[in-house]
């Protein structure tokens, strides 16, 4: 059966994403692609209740896999289009980067849209360019490993924010003494 955005919206509202989160998870295709019709979109009602339905990812699998962080990149399918290729990333943000490719080989980079996951891979090189206004970084990646199995499929809610963050483990205590 086919459903308006707006009540597509209303189905992804009740696993609790706001309107426009719901609008941007709609824009990027992430319960297929809409029937277009005049003035309104169709959208496949099985497709955006499975959207729905997607699990939260599970921390302290992240936390075993992705032990020294994740680039987090919070893409915006309503957003307009960058004119300068790479993220603006702070200077520490790259030396965390760097160590943990030159330790580890690689440092973890999941794309979500409203907070769903689309896509993964492993960053293996970083460079920085100048811009009309600010230096700019850009990745060399590869494709995900295993790491990425936590991810995928799931929902990796970050809070609001900018257009990235490096997500980091919670600390974890050790256990008390018996």
């Amino acid at each position: 059966m086919l459903v308006s955005g707006r009540e597509a919206a209303t189905i992804l509202a009740a696993s609790g994403l706001s309107r426009d989160a719901a609008r941007m998870a709609l824009a990027g295709g992430l319960a297929g692609a809409p029937l277009r019709l005049k003035g309104s979109l169709l959208y496949d009602e099985d497709l955006v209740r499975a959207l729905a339905r997607r699990p939260h990812a599970v921390i302290s699998d992240l936390s075993r896999r992705c032990r020294s962080g994740t680039f987090v990149a919070r893409l915006n399918p309503l957003g307009t289009s960058r004119t300068e290729p790479g993220w603006h990333v702070s200077p520490w943000a790259r030396v965390w980067i760097h160590h943990s490719i030159s330790t580890v080989g690689y440092y973890p980079f999941v794309a979500t849209i409203s907070g769903f996951v689309v896509e993964g891979a492993e960053i293996v090189s970083v460079a920085v360019h100048p811009a009309a206004k600010e230096l700019r970084t850009s990745f060399v990646t590869r494709s995900a490993g295993e790491w990425f199995d936590a991810f995928q499929g799931t929902r990796f809610t970050t809070g609001p924010g900018g257009p990235w963050l490096i997500w980091r483990a919670p600390p974890t205590l050790p256990p008390p003494p018996s």
